[in-house]
Order: C-alpha cells, then structure tokens, then sequence
C-alpha cells in the first residue's frame, strides 16, 4: 500500500510539473488551419508564437501534434495544428505545432525554454494572428516549473525488490528531469524542494 501511495503522489506532483491534463483532442489532418479565434476577437494582434514543432510534409506534422498532445501541457484551443501560410510572420509551406500564442514576448520565451527540455528545438516567432493569449509566468503550465515548494520523500519499502526499486527511482528522476526538476538521491533517499508550478 505504502509504495503505491508513493507512485500515486510522484504522478500528480509531475502532472503538476508539466501541466498536463490529458491529451488535448487531435483535429482531422483536413483541419490544419490558422490558430483558433475568440468569437469576440476578428482582426489579427501582435502576439508571440510558441512553436515546438513542424514539418513540410501534413501527415508527419500531424504525427508530431499527436506526440505533443499526447504528453504536453495544453491551456485553452492550444495545442494546434496550423497553417505557416495562413499566419503573417511565418515562412509559408509548413504545418507547424503550436503550443500557445502569448501577447508577451518574455511569457512566450520563457514557455519555449520550459517546453524545449522535452521537445528540442522549440522556438518563437513574432506573428500578427487570431488566437492571441493574456497569460503570464509562472502561472500557466507551459511555462514549465515555477510557483510551488514541495519536498517529494520516497522510503524503501520493505517486500520491494532492489530491482523494481532501482527501476521505480531511475524513472522518478527520469521524469523529473524531463520537467525540469533537479531531484537526486541524498543518504538513501530522494529529498528535494522543487519547485512544480503555479501561483
């Protein structure tokens, strides 16, 4: 009982860390098209576009929206699939995934940095759009860690193979790394203040 308690604990703690609320619904691969609109918002804003991943090709961009849906943060009509040609900023003939579209330069920059410890590579562009975000740092979970103290303490139960521990720890540091968490082992046990997100 006691190491399943554990598990169910280090699970929310890294939702937490990566603000994960399961995978955001996969649009049809006819459905690459400019970032959502807010049914009050019909001129294009200067905003700052998060971008974690593309492809020239539709189906490989496609596959790519499903591995980061699957895993990712999401927050509103984000993750999307979209168009490079239908948004002015943007080098058209790629179909690009899209984690957010902040008004913030320094928001969209910072959730780049947090997202790029998972998905290399991903970047922002400055763009004129629909679908432009209020949201800041560190309380949107795109922006990866920031906001929270917890202190994670596992203890070696007692039944437990060393086998099943040693593979139960190396994913918990695993998994934390991912999220941008430094957690270690220190005499025996895994005890680390990090910090998970939020206000």
């Amino acid at each position: 009982m006691r190491t399943t308690l554990t598990a169910s604990f280090l699970t929310l703690g890294l939702a937490l860390a990566c603000g994960t609320g399961g995978p955001a619904p996969a649009p049809d691969a006819a459905e690459v098209a400019p970032p959502p609109t807010e049914a009050a918002t019909s001129t294009p804003e200067q905003g700052w576009m998060v971008i974690v991943a593309g492809d020239a090709d539709q189906v490989a961009a496609r596959a790519k929206y499903d591995a980061y849906a699957a895993r990712g943060p999401a927050m509103g009509d984000f993750p999307a699939l979209v168009d490079s040609s239908q948004v002015e900023g943007l080098n058209p003939g790629f179909h690009i995934v899209v984690a957010g579209i902040p008004r913030d330069e320094q928001t969209a920059r910072q959730m780049a940095t947090a997202l790029g410890r998972e998905w290399e590579g991903a970047y922002v562009r400055e763009v004129r759009t629909l679908g432009v975000e209020d949201v800041s740092c560190p309380g949107d979970p795109r922006c990866g860690a920031g906001g929270w103290k917890v202190l994670l303490v596992f203890d070696y139960t007692d039944g437990m193979e060393s086998e099943d521990w040693a593979s139960f720890t190396d994913e918990v540091i695993s998994r934390a790394s991912r999220a941008g968490i430094d957690a270690r082992w220190e005499s025996g046990e895994l005890r680390e203040p990090v910090t998970v997100g939020g206000d």
